[in-house]
């Protein structure tokens, strides 16, 4: 089982047996003003949050508290813009998150999966975001699930939308389409966020009860 995520089978049906779900111009909450910390190279542990010695960090990015970036990560904000990581959010194994052509924001209990890419995007709370998935240049609403191998590129995906295994969303015709998120995926999402919660917890205690890096 890869670390981070429960072993919990989600079923997979078909599109026609979903209910498409209409987007609408109000759906995508407007985020409050957050408290974050800057994350630089000088330590692996901000407030309640950890960082792991082999994250490559580049630009200004900033995390809330209680979230878990793992390693050989990247995250890179290129001058004039920012990477914000919410609060009891985790960004799995080998993961590149990047604010190139703009600000990238995390939202709040969010997941990243392992191998995926965020770019130059805005990711609402309480999203799941597979394995080898790509989020470039998107808006994409709270309570979304992207499944694993999906791409979403150039579009405003509605909240509690749900992107199939694979699928690619490429226009906003695509996007308004989606179907929901079933409901079993939020005890999934929920399961994976408690995981990676006890895993800054763990990581956070060994760090600053040993010898820093050697000691993780």
């Amino acid at each position: 089982r890869m670390r981070g995520t429960p072993a919990v089978a989600l079923r997979t049906t078909p599109n026609k047996l979903r209910p498409t779900r209409k987007r609408s111009p109000g759906n995508l909450k407007k985020r409050a003003v957050r408290e974050l910390t800057r994350v630089d190279a000088s330590s692996s542990v901000y407030g309640s949050s950890y960082v792991a010695p082999l994250v490559e960090i580049f630009g200004d990015v900033r995390i809330g508290e209680h979230s878990f970036v793992t390693s050989n990560t990247i995250l890179r904000a290129s001058p004039d813009n920012r990477l914000e990581i919410g609060s009891e959010t985790n960004a799995q194994d080998n993961i590149v998150m990047g604010a190139l052509g703009t600000n990238s924001t995390i939202g709040d209990e969010t997941s990243i999966a392992h191998h995926a890419m965020i770019r130059d995007s805005v990711v609402g709370d309480f999203v799941f975001v597979g394995f080898n998935a790509e989020v470039v240049d998107s808006t994409v609403g709270a309570g979304a699930f992207i499944q694993h191998g999906a791409h979403v590129e150039g579009v405003e995906i509605p909240e509690d939308a749900y992107v199939d295994v694979g699928q690619e969303v490429t226009s906003q015709e695509e996007a308004d389409a989606l179907p929901e998120a079933e409901s079993d995926t939020k005890e999934f999402r929920r399961e994976v966020l408690e995981v990676n919660r006890e895993f800054a917890e763990g990581y956070t205690e060994l760090y600053d009860g040993g010898e820093g890096y050697e000691e993780v």
